[in-house]
């Protein structure tokens, strides 16, 4: 009886490490997605760099991802710890959830950081193009006018 007991706690014990070991894994692995995916946000934020502008608040944003990225590899270094401590299983689970609430937190910033940059290389490419069909407008041809013959236009206008 003791022994059953015993070793149907050692099999469960082994089975939980397995899970642990390939949590640990599959988390690792969702680690390295999102340090590609940072590296190709920072990688599109530099191409998008129109303006001065647009690249510091790209920067801004890659400093902050940097944050959560560190944030996940100490999440990692976590499970570590307890994927060589199964007797302490329970304790072990409760980590594990905590190391994937910050890996989802840090990739729902990461997203939101590149939708925010997408969303201002979109506003400046448009206002770019609305600078551009302003500056077209304008005639450069015909004799120079004396400022007050441009003001009196420009009233007349409004």
């Amino acid at each position: 009886m003791v022994a059953t007991g015993s070793r149907e706690m050692r099999e469960a014990s082994n089975d939980l490490a397995a899970k642990t070991e390939e949590q640990s894994a599959s988390i690792k692995n969702v680690a390295r997605t999102t340090a590609e995916l940072l590296r190709e946000f920072k990688e599109n934020s530099e191409a998008w760099g129109e303006t001065r502008a647009t690249a510091l608040e790209a920067k801004a944003d890659a400093d902050r991802g940097s944050e959560a990225i560190k944030g996940a590899a100490e999440a990692m270094e976590r499970i570590d710890e307890i994927a060589g401590k199964s007797d302490k299983s329970l304790t072990g689970i409760e980590h594990i959830n905590e190391a994937m609430a910050l890996l989802e937190r840090a990739m729902q910033q990461n997203a939101a950081m590149a939708e925010q940059t997408s969303a201002a290389s979109a506003q400046l490419m448009q206002s770019a193009g609305d600078l551009k069909s302003h500056i077209a407008s304008f005639d450069y041809g015909g004799p120079a006018r004396g400022s007050g013959e441009i003001g009196a236009d420009l009233r007349a206008a409004a």
